[in-house]
Order: structure tokens, then sequence, then C-alpha cells
């Protein structure tokens, strides 16, 4: 207590408490954690010891720290904003000089902190698995580059023998039979994924065979086809053009007319063999249409599409689906197609004239309509008694009511004393003639399985015969 007394014995009081400096200080964060992406703020305070210790704490960073200006810090209030990723030490000082250090990390979240492969975005691949590819194959490889969703980076692919295989757009394109180690990398962060390709070349090609000239007309477009030998051979074929100007031909063998005059289209197999066709561009006469520019049909459905040829000199016509697992081509004759859908989908049916002129017709297939269950009654009773002569008209409900003409009638049961007479003999329409003593089951069935019968008793015939 601290007490004032004036001359004339006046007197003031005031309570003063003394509380004890720090001994120890600790920092705590209110994020509860050591770490922050760029741009976010953190709050630190001191926490001091003793619990009831009262001093002012100030906020301060080395002048290392403060240099690579990797935070902004208030030395007052302890609140931290990252700038850029690293790491830095923030030092917090009571007016004792006791101190407490705080080691903190700035996080890019956009800088990749590890990659790892898919095939065909699905299959994880795990480091330095193996690849396995014919010549012929290709497979995308897809990298996942983590922290998912935020990491951002180009990936580089390095092969280390690029004649064995390349990547060209996340696909792995063989090149010849062998084994290389293929490494995909980012640009930011130097992480890596590694892998193995494996190409297998069991059977190379010795010769490629197909046309070696076709006329096109101008804006017109041509499939190149080709064929191995022999045929169990496989190989990656590469496509050029001589003069990319009148005619060019894409990756996959797309070739497109552009204007008059002639290029050559080369294809190539992996192992050098090629096939050269000599192509001419020019203003083709007259003009080749279809019926139709679209059609929609069913699975298992069947159609006849017809050309229209107007004019100039068209000769015969090659029709090629896009897709003949959802559209075939069967018999081809006088400018017609016998299409056949199996499949849902769409695909682009192509007429083709010798001239060169061409027409399309795009078939869309649609779900083949629910079957009626099907099902067969024979009216009347399961169980009739005959006499030797009698015959029987028996009659049959049948559902659907078209399904009725594939209707069959049979005996599928029977049994008489004779091994060389029938009790009963059946026509195609359900008529019963009894013929011997003895038993007999009758049957009428569709194809599709659906089927009742019914159970004969054939007798003596009043004049006690037992054959007719």
């Amino acid at each position: 207590m601290i007490t004032a007394t004036t001359k004339d014995g006046k007197t003031a009081t005031c309570q003063v408490t003394v509380k004890p400096a720090p001994s120890s200080i600790e920092i705590e964060s209110d994020l509860g954690k050591k770490s922050m992406n760029i741009g976010d703020t953190m709050h630190l305070s001191a926490r001091l010891s003793p619990s009831d210790a009262v001093s002012k704490v100030t906020w301060s960073m080395s002048s290392s720290d403060k240099k690579k200006k990797i935070v902004s810090l208030d030395a007052n209030s302890g609140a931290v904003k990252g700038l850029k990723a690293g790491k830095v030490t923030i030092i917090a000082k009571s007016h004792n000089k006791k101190t407490a250090k705080f080691a903190l990390q700035i996080i890019d979240p956009t800088m990749p902190t590890d990659i790892k492969l898919s095939l065909d975005g699905e299959t994880k691949l795990d480091e330095g698995d193996a690849l396995t590819l014919f010549i012929d194959e290709t497979r995308e490889l897809k990298p996942i580059i983590e922290p998912i969703g935020t990491a951002k980076t180009e990936v580089k692919w390095k092969p280390k023998n690029s004649g064995v295989a390349i990547v060209k757009n996340n696909v792995v394109i063989p090149k010849k039979g062998g084994l290389t180690k293929l490494t995909a990398k980012t640009s930011r962060g130097d992480k890596e994924a590694v892998i193995y390709i494996q190409v297998m070349d069991p059977v190379k090609p010795k010769q490629i065979i197909g046309l070696t000239k076709k006329t096109m007309g101008i804006g017109s477009q041509w499939q190149f086809e080709y064929a191995l030998e022999p045929s169990n051979a496989r190989t990656r074929v590469t496509y050029s053009s001589s003069k990319s100007t009148v005619a060019s031909v894409d990756d996959n063998g797309l070739v497109t007319a552009k204007k008059n005059g002639s290029a050559t289209i080369t294809a190539k197999t992996h192992n050098g063999k090629k096939l050269k066709c000599k192509i001419t561009v020019k203003e083709l006469t007259g003009s080749l249409q279809m019926e139709r520019e679209s059609l929609t049909m069913r699975v298992n459905d069947t159609y006849l599409l017809s050309t229209i040829a107007l004019g100039g000199s068209v000769g015969s016509i090659r029709f090629t689906s896009s897709d003949s697992t959802i559209v075939s081509i069967g018999e081809v004759l006088s400018g017609e197609a016998e299409l056949t859908a199996h499949r849902e989908g769409t695909c682009v049916i192509t007429a083709e004239s010798e001239s060169g002129l061409q027409a399309t017709c795009t078939v869309t297939v649609e779900p083949a309509p629910p079957q009626e269950e099907t099902s067969v009654r024979i009216k009347g009773s399961k169980a009739v008694t005959m006499r030797v002569g009698d015959v029987l008209q028996f009659e049959a409900e049948v559902t659907p009511a078209d399904a009725s003409k594939e209707l069959i009638w049979d005996i599928v049961k029977d049994s008489t004393e004779s091994i060389l007479i029938p009790a009963i003999a059946m026509d195609k329409n359900g008529r019963a003639t009894a013929l011997y003593v003895g038993t007999a089951t009758i049957c009428a069935k569709l194809p599709d399985g659906s089927s009742d019968s019914v159970n004969i008793t054939v007798q003596q015939s009043a004049a006690g015969e037992k054959q007719l």
C-alpha cells in the first residue's frame, strides 16, 4: 500500500500489486499448426510462465529471414501473412529478454509435391512397373499430380530410348520391339515417376498392299486402306503426302483432296515396308447422292440403302461403314447396299464412285423394341380319350396373336403295342387321328420354347378294332 500525506495531515492511498516477470515464453498459433499456404494469415500469441507473469512481447525475425520476404510480420500483434514459399523463424521477446522461437513453413499449393501415373485414367501404376505393348498398340498415361486440384505444372516425358517408344500428348506410341525406361518429370518441383515400356514385335510385315492409284474430287475425303502380308503381322503405320497442298493425310490415314493436281500418299510400316498410292485430284462431273441423309434403325433391323447418280460418269459404287460393329454392309448391287444394325450407336455410311464422287448417310441405331412375352395354351382338357378312327381338331390360343403363324404341332410321346403303328397321327394344323390303342402326348410350341401339351388315351373302337 502506498500512502501520500500533506502538511495539514490529509492522506491518499494506492494499492500496488507487483506481478512476476516471465521466466519463460512459449509461442502458440491460432491455426494450431506450423504451416500455411501463400496468402493465408496466422495470429501468433505468447504464453508466459508463470501464468500470472506480465510483460510486453515484441515479435521479430532474423535479418536474413527478413531479406527472404517469405512473410510479413506485425511486431506488436504477432500477425503473420504468407508471401512466398519457404521457411522462417519467428521470435517472441519479453521485456526481460526472455525469448521463444517458432519455425513456420509457407507452402505454395500450386507447387507439385509428388507425381504418379495411371493407365488410361483407371489403373494406377507403381514406381518401376512395366507396361507391355504390341507394336500396333497405343496406351494413354495420365499423370496424377499432388496436391490434387491445386498443383500447376507441365509434365515432360523422357524415354531413355526413343527408338523403342515415344510419348505424344500423354499417349505411348511404340516404334520398335525392345525395352525402354520412361520418366515423367514435372517442370516445377522436379518430381519424377519412372516406369518401363516393353514393346512386343512378334511378326513383322513382309509387305503392305492396297490401292496404288485413286481419283478424288476436290473437297472429298478417303480413308487409306491396306492389308499386311503375312495376315498375322502387326505394325504401326505412318502416313505422308508428297504434296499436301493437293492432297493431305492425317495420322490416321484420312486423305483430303484440296485442289487440282496429283500427290503420292505413302503408308509406311514400322519396319520400313511402304505402300504408295497416287492421288489425282480434279473437278468431278455429275453428282452422287444418298436416297436419304440420315436414317434411324433398331438393333437387328436391315435396310436397303440406295444411291442416286446425277449426270457425269459414276461407274461402280463402293460402300463403307465408319463402324461396322454398329452397322455392317452386306450385299452391294447396282448402287444399293444392305445394312444390318448390330448395336446402339451412330455411324456414317459412305458411298463412293469409281470417279471419286462421294455421298454419306448418318445412321442412328436405337435399342430393339422389347419383345412381348409369348405363351401357348391348347384349348380344352389336358387329358383326352379317343377311339380308334376318331379325328379331333385341336386349337391353341397364342400370345401375341401374330406368333400363331409360327406354331408347330408335334407328338412328343407315343406308346402302343405295335412297333409299326403309332397311337396318334398329327398334321401341321393340329388335327389328330387315332390309329391304334395306346397313349400319346401332343404338343403345340413356338420357336422360342413356349409350349403346351395334351395327353391322349386311344381306346378300341366300338366294333372292337385295335387299328384302322
